[in-house]
């Protein structure tokens, strides 16, 4: 048995839509697929919808910790990519439709899986304007320290971590600055 996981906009039934961000959904649908049917589904809240920050890498790793294979959503940022492309977990990017018919598109093998070696290497590009203060990824607040993983980018506000100072990167296991 496989299960998907697919960003709704509102309780993330089989009723919802799709949402276009995999990071901020308000829910998934977690639908577990068996013979290329439907077995079952059930929503479930996103707990990082609302954080300041790496939304997208938390819920890579709230639905990695259901067991899913597959991802569904309008579109994944820089930190859920890395987060499910490292999980070999794939990734579909399905748009203005409810889950239940992006699900059916899903299981009659009429959308591809996406190739996420470009969006990785674009990442790569983009790092090296964040490391000259061009921070265009993520929704700081004027004001707010953040850690910096030197490595993958990825950003943590730190009255949210406490200030550890140990703080480590939920991408890719480096220390922060």
């Amino acid at each position: 048995m496989e299960k998907v996981a697919i960003a709704g906009k509102n309780d993330g039934s089989l009723y919802d839509d799709i949402s276009e961000n995999f990071g901020r959904c308000s829910a998934f649908c977690i639908a577990e697929i068996e013979s290329g049917r439907i077995v079952s589904a059930s929503g479930v809240r996103n707990s990082s919808a609302d954080f300041p920050g790496s939304a997208g890498t938390m819920a890579a790793g709230q639905v990695l910790n259901m067991g899913v294979s597959a991802v569904v959503a309008g579109r994944f940022g820089p930190g859920s990519t890395l987060v499910l492309h490292r999980s070999g977990v794939r990734q579909y990017e399905i748009r203005d439709m409810a889950i239940r018919d992006g699900l059916d598109l899903l299981l009659e093998g009429q959308v591809e899986c996406l190739d996420c070696s470009e969006i990785l290497e674009n990442m790569i590009l983009q790092n090296s304007f964040r490391k000259g203060n061009r921070m265009n990824w993520t929704n700081l607040k004027r004001g707010e320290e953040h850690y910096i993983c030197p490595d993958c980018g990825c950003m943590m506000p730190k009255k949210i971590t406490g200030g550890e100072e140990d703080m480590v990167c939920p991408n890719c296991g480096n220390k922060m600055n």
